[in-house]
């Protein structure tokens, strides 16, 4: 944790949402800082690095120096250069990947990236050819990004150059200059509550599925922490109950790890129905990372929350509105996981569809609907540093099948410059981890281990 300086370092593109998190961090201040009297007001504040606080701090604290600090803490967390030995995982992620080549080997594979890719889509060549083509075409449009992000920033403060802790803080600046809106403009219309109405009303329009919140011990289910939610879904028509699924939406830093995802809790069965019954119904859950509430103030959510928020529900809606009876092969089951991601990115693009928008974005307060001109601009933004965001992602596939490939030893220096050196002028974040030879730079967070875990 990273005590917070004077409040003078948060720029104040909405004051309302500067509110909001220092509310935030005045909270985590009086939960894990044993500050019992902190207020937004008057502090002190306490940064964390889970991911809304992180990202917060990279976007919107004016002090350099504050981001540089926070963001070093975050790329070295888990390594050898963070503040706890004990939880330097270096030794964890060589064990893995030897551990993944001596299986690869038994099973007659050359690498770990065959073994994951053989009950996938692509081949191990097809996908490395893919994802140099994305690379290529994404190039040159990521480099006029960049260009124009320097010289935003050096027309505004008379940088010379952009550090990576520079690079969202500039990003979001111009952002808002473009499309005169930023995240916390937009921030307040987006409460939890309004966004699932939004989001369930199009799970009803387009599958004829009610979705409603049911207290889980009405149907006999435990939770793993007050916050988590359960939902019940039915058929419009009969009502017959078709799924459930847990919502975990908000960031717990202490007991909980960053991103978002989808994962099944049962699928469904007829060789494993309850006596009595023909089906065992399928349960999912859905997990997020956005602020939790404070005070009187809702999760009030970025639009990329939102994005998320849909995206982990396309996931779960492949899950729990399949028809297959036989579970081994039913939902997510049934799919090769390098198409999995299809009914995902079709729920996204319900998040900038006129009347969806319309249904969902009211403001928290006020209960005004979002003007419309606010509706344009998000959807205008919507692809906005769109090369720079691909390549970050095919830095993290690269890298990840280059960790996992036959030629990679984790004693060796990973050669990896001509893509994530560019790229790190490119990212929010230069933490996809690289292991060298006589210096670990970068985070060791075993999440980036993403192949077949």
């Amino acid at each position: 944790m990273i005590r917070r300086p004077p409040r003078s370092t948060l720029s104040s593109s909405s004051a309302a949402s500067d509110v909001y998190k220092r509310q935030l961090m005045a909270d985590t201040a009086r939960q894990n800082g044993g500050s019992a009297s902190a207020s937004a007001e008057t502090g002190p504040w306490v940064v964390t690095l889970d991911g809304p606080c992180f990202v917060a701090v990279m976007q919107h604290a004016e002090d350099s120096s504050l981001r540089e600090k926070v963001y070093k803490a975050y790329i070295t967390r888990a390594s050898e250069y963070g503040t706890d030995p004990a939880l330097d995982n270096t030794r964890l992620i060589e064990q893995t990947l030897k551990l993944r080549a001596d299986k690869a080997s038994l099973l007659g594979f050359t690498s770990h990236s065959e073994v994951s890719l053989a009950s996938k889509m692509a081949t191990l060549t097809q996908a490395t050819e893919f994802l140099e083509d994305l690379r290529s075409k994404s190039w040159e449009a990521a480099l006029m990004e960049h260009a124009e992000l320097e010289q935003f920033a050096a027309d505004s403060d008379g940088l010379t150059s952009l550090r990576n802790w520079d690079v969202a803080f500039y990003a979001e600046k111009l952002k808002a200059a473009t499309f005169e809106m930023d995240d916390e403009v937009t921030r307040p219309y987006f409460a939890l509550d309004n966004v699932l109405q939004g989001l369930f009303g199009v799970v009803h329009r387009l599958f004829d599925i009610d979705v409603s919140e049911v207290p889980p011990e009405s149907v006999d289910a435990q939770v793993w922490d007050p916050s988590v939610r359960l939902f019940e879904l039915r058929h419009s028509q009969n009502q017959a109950v078709v799924a459930y699924f847990y919502l975990d939406p908000y960031s717990r830093a202490a007991t909980k790890r960053g991103g978002a995802w989808m994962n099944e809790v049962s699928g469904r069965s007829s060789a494993l129905a309850l006596e009595g019954e023909e089906l065992r119904i399928p349960i999912a859950h859905m997990v997020t990372n956005q602020p939790a509430p404070s005070g009187d103030t809702p999760s009030l959510m970025s639009f990329r929350d939102v994005e998320t928020l849909f995206h982990e529900c396309g996931h779960a809606l492949q899950h729990m509105l399949t028809r297959v009876d036989e579970g081994l092969v039913s939902g997510i089951r049934g799919v090769e996981w390098d198409a999995v991601e299809q009914p995902s990115q079709f729920m996204e693009y319900w998040c900038v569809h006129n009347d969806t928008l319309h249904s969902m974005a009211k403001h928290w307060r006020t209960g005004a609907p979002i003007p419309s001109e606010l509706v344009a601009k998000i959807q205008q933004a919507k692809t906005f540093r769109s090369a720079s965001a691909m390549l970050r992602q095919i830095k993290f596939a690269m890298v990840d099948l280059e960790l996992h490939s036959a030629s990679f030893a984790a004693s060796q220096e990973l050669s990896l410059i001509h893509i994530s050196e560019p790229t790190r002028l490119l990212s929010i974040s230069y933490a996809v981890f690289c292991l060298k030879k006589k210096k670990k730079h970068i985070t060791n967070d075993t999440s980036h281990l993403t192949i077949s875990i």
